[in-house]
């Protein structure tokens, strides 16, 4: 990308990493779903069970929205739902094996799209990038209390 002469550093990193995300973004999914779905079943994938309420907060979409993708996502056979036997007003969510599955075939075509972009990288230029992102990843969650 041809930086502007206009542009601020912060423009030109903005633009950067919206070509970046929009490059990552997973375009050619076999999954009948909705992007929003995918998030919530990878997110599942890295929290084995989620209520329903940490599931929508993790997503800013109201619990009612959050059971309709649950009961979506459970009809197509990709989680599975359950009340908590403490707590019946609790619902948690999990991946089934078959949602596992797809997941881990959406994994693996995002590492091979990153593998890709980054190959032009030796591994010094791979190894900064890895600290930079850390130290952004450090700030967002800090400013969300995630740290």
């Amino acid at each position: 990308m041809e930086m502007r002469m206009w542009m601020s550093v912060e423009d030109s990193i903005d633009e950067q990493l919206f070509e970046i995300m929009d490059f990552l973004k997973p375009r050619h999914l076999t999954l009948p779903i909705s992007l929003p779905h995918l998030a919530m079943l990878r997110w599942l994938y890295r929290n084995p069970a989620l209520s329903i309420s940490a599931a929508a907060e993790y997503s800013q979409v109201s619990q009612s929205a959050m059971t309709q993708a649950a009961q979506k996502l459970e009809r197509e056979g990709w989680v599975v739902r359950r009340r908590d036997d403490t707590d019946q007003r609790v619902v948690w969510i999990s991946l089934t094996p078959e949602g596992r599955k797809h997941v881990e075939s959406v994994e693996a075509m995002q590492h091979e799209r990153l593998r890709r972009l980054i190959a032009c990288l030796d591994n010094t230029d791979k190894e900064n990038l890895s600290q930079i992102l850390a130290k952004i990843q450090q700030t967002l969650r800090q400013k969300e209390g995630l740290s």
